[in-house]
């Protein structure tokens, strides 16, 4: 399997992914921007966004976006029933 050379991350969807990037048990790939977003601001407050693997492509979902100004530094975590669990730099996401 290849990573997307260019995934998205246009601003709307997130900019600048930071962390590691984890993936699930069908080949789904997931991370967090720490900028990027909508209704934000100039530099926007992050997102955590899957990329699903679509013939010989990708297709980006934008999953969460963060309120305020609280950028998601890190990555995130499946949990036993596939949630995604993670952290912020001092909020949470809507």
């Amino acid at each position: 399997m290849s990573f997307p050379t260019t995934p998205g991350f246009s601003g709307i969807d997130g900019r600048e992914p930071y962390s590691a990037v984890i993936f699930d048990a069908v080949g789904n790939l997931y991370g967090t921007t720490p900028s990027g977003g909508q209704n934000c601001g100039v530099e926007g407050c992050g997102a955590v966004y899957e990329l699903s693997p679509s013939g010989s492509g990708w297709v980006e979902t934008v999953l969460a976006l963060t309120n305020g100004e609280y950028s998601p530094y890190g990555g995130v975590i499946l949990g036993p029933l596939g949630s995604l669990y993670g952290t912020s730099v001092a909020g949470g996401f809507k």
